[in-house]
């Protein structure tokens, strides 16, 4: 016969919190992730079509991404990459933040792969 267990009311409170917390980090590097990779790693577009195709939405993705990219590096150490960057830490793509609201990148010459 099965005899049920009480567990207090905080308790049950507690461990609730704590896996809706870790499940919340948990999805949003996944999903960060997988949005890093549609732009950066894409094997069907390269990065600067994509980021033009965003049009004058990319300056806001691009300050939505890097904000998300501090919060969850800051909660899990480096768990997430912002950009592209080779060994020396230069950046794979030079930035333009254009008046519109785009962002047009160009190749960084100094960027080793």
């Amino acid at each position: 016969m099965f005899t049920p267990i009480n567990v207090a009311p905080e308790i049950q409170a507690v461990t609730a919190v704590v896996n809706i917390g870790i499940s919340f980090f948990e999805q949003a590097v996944s999903n960060y992730n997988t949005a890093y990779n549609l732009v950066w790693n894409n094997p069907s577009a390269t990065a600067d079509i994509i980021v033009t195709a965003m049009g004058t939405q990319a300056q806001y993705i691009f300050t939505a991404s890097a904000a998300t990219a501090t919060y969850l590096n800051s909660v899990g150490a480096n768990v997430v990459t912002s950009s592209p960057q080779d060994s020396n830490g230069n950046y794979q793509w030079n930035f333009t933040m254009n008046a519109d609201g785009s962002i047009t990148l160009a190749p960084n010459p100094a960027y080793n792969s």
